[in-house]
């Protein structure tokens, strides 16, 4: 592994938290650009998206406020690995937009409106057809 990664030289600058957000196809174009502009490189990367970010008031990393969902999460552990950098983190609070959530006040994946990356044809796919039940549909198995 070389001694000169990027994440090594910025280890001093490391928090000691961070979020975790899923975004939703309205904001698909924003969410490619972040994958293909480095901030290295851009310094308004983020700007010129014409989305914001607030504080986080559970921990110290920033929220972005158009994505429906995000998880505040505390560093738990860094691994280095052969591969790069492995971050554990503990999930301190999740925050969800009502306009997401059932009647119960749970997050209805059909109202989310994520996506999800297909590396095999580089293309980007909504996730919001229920096609199973998780812990009974294999249960004819069994």
């Amino acid at each position: 592994m070389p001694s000169k990664s990027p994440w090594r030289m910025r280890k001093s600058s490391w928090r000691s938290a961070f979020t975790l957000s899923i975004a939703d196809v309205a904001h698909l174009d924003e969410s490619d650009y972040f994958g293909i502009a480095s901030g290295n490189k851009v310094a308004d990367k983020f700007e010129r998206t014409g989305m914001t970010a607030t504080k986080s008031k559970r921990v110290d990393a920033p929220v972005v406020d158009q994505y429906p969902i995000t998880l505040e999460c505390s560093v738990v552990e860094m691994q280095e690995q052969p591969y790069g950098l492995r971050v554990l983190g503990k999930i301190e609070n999740a925050l969800a937009d009502e306009a997401v959530l059932d009647e119960e006040g749970k997050v209805d994946p059909a109202k989310l409106g994520a996506f999800a990356f297909d590396q095999f044809q580089s293309g980007y796919y909504a996730l919001s057809e229920k096609v199973g039940q998780a812990w009974d549909s294999g249960k004819r198995l069994v």
